[in-house]
């Protein structure tokens, strides 16, 4: 039963909203899991080589709690934002039954393919992932255990997010203008004001964070 037993492999889907591109992000259950940690590092290693320099980025995600809604995922934005990546972070959640994201179309095309597709190995998996589109076809990253850190670990060691309620926020914005702070809305209203949180740990700054060293 265990040599029967098929080896997970995870695929982290970021779809690009000015070309359209889609960047699949696969590794397996012998790399690592599938959480926070793993979702952070797969959107740093993009905003680091993939995505074109701009001065705000706006991110769409479901409401996952384990993956996408989290502290690590803060940290990452406060991370970016400190580095000088963007000025500004806008991260927004969907709203239940309401609304659908261009991954989960990436995903549908990627299963509907993989139903005529034997893959035995990763590498028929990638083969087929590629050919799923003709046009612009789905770009695939390796992840290695190298590319993978330890955002729980950092953001314990630098933010408190217990004032931002996470679970009824649907509007994070990370901002340079206003360093170390978060400001949330629990709607996509523009009419309602900003909330703003303090998140950073007594101690610790902006510059800390800049040059914090992400534990593997």
């Amino acid at each position: 039963m265990f040599y029967l037993r098929q080896l997970s492999n995870y695929n982290f889907c970021i779809h690009h909203g000015d070309t359209n591109a889609a960047i699949m992000h696969l590794w397996h259950e012998g790399v690592s899991g599938r959480g926070g940690n793993e979702i952070a590092s797969c959107i740093l290693k993009t905003m680091m080589n993939e995505v074109p320099r701009k001065q705000s980025m706006n991110m769409w995600s479901d409401n996952c709690c384990g993956q996408n809604k989290n502290k690590m995922i803060m940290f990452l934005w406060i991370y970016l934002v400190a580095k000088g990546i963007f000025s500004q972070v806008n991260h927004k959640f969907l709203i239940s039954g309401r609304s659908f994201l261009n991954c989960d179309r990436d995903f549908a095309l990627i299963e509907k393919r993989k139903r005529v597709t034997r893959c035995n190995t990763q590498k028929d998996l990638i083969e087929m992932i590629c050919s799923t589109r003709t046009v612009q076809t789905y770009q695939v990253v390796i992840m290695n255990p190298e590319d993978f850190y330890d955002f729980k670990l950092a953001s314990e060691s630098c933010i408190n997010t217990t004032k931002l309620k996470m679970s009824k926020v649907h509007w994070i914005q990370v901002n340079s203008d206003c360093p170390g702070k978060i400001k949330i809305k629990q709607t996509f209203s523009e009419l309602e004001e900003w909330q703003t949180v303090n998140v950073l740990k007594k101690g610790v700054t902006m510059e800390k964070i800049k040059n914090f060293k992400l534990p593997q």
